[in-house]
């Protein structure tokens, strides 16, 4: 770009993506649309008083709910028999959560969607032994 045209952008207060926001490509030359993907790029303009992405953005992944559901509901399901219900819920939203972040990097979630299966399977068990347990007594 020539210097003209950055301070143009510069004036106007507009922001050029330098990654895809769909699915994270780092891109080289300014465009309306995803070499990678295909998406639109739209241009980003800062309005005054707006609120730029927290820092911990890339720790919590906002933008893969189903990861982050499968996390809460794994780390929830160790409640008696509600437990069991979100348990089920996580496992399957975890599976979402790995897809989400397999096909678009930028939106991460992987930790969260793992750690969620696991507590799942975990209190799923816990669940069942406990009531085979009390069953037998």
């Amino acid at each position: 770009m020539d210097t003209n045209t950055m301070n143009d952008l510069h004036q106007s207060n507009t922001i050029l993506h330098s990654t895809c926001p769909n699915c994270g490509h780092k891109l080289s030359v300014p465009s309306n649309f995803c070499s990678k993907c295909g998406s639109p790029l739209a241009k980003h303009i800062e309005q005054p008083g707006q609120i730029p992405d927290p820092s911990y953005s890339g720790i919590i992944p906002y933008k893969n709910t189903h990861a982050l559901l499968s996390y809460y509901f794994g780390l929830f399901s160790f409640f008696p028999l509600l437990g069991i219900l979100l348990g089920i819920a996580s496992i399957v939203l975890g599976f979402i959560g790995l897809k989400n972040a397999k096909l678009n990097p930028g939106v991460k979630g992987k930790v969260h969607a793992i750690v969620g299966i696991i507590f799942a399977f975990l209190f799923i068990i816990v669940h069942v032994v406990i009531f085979i347990a009390i069953s037998i007594i």
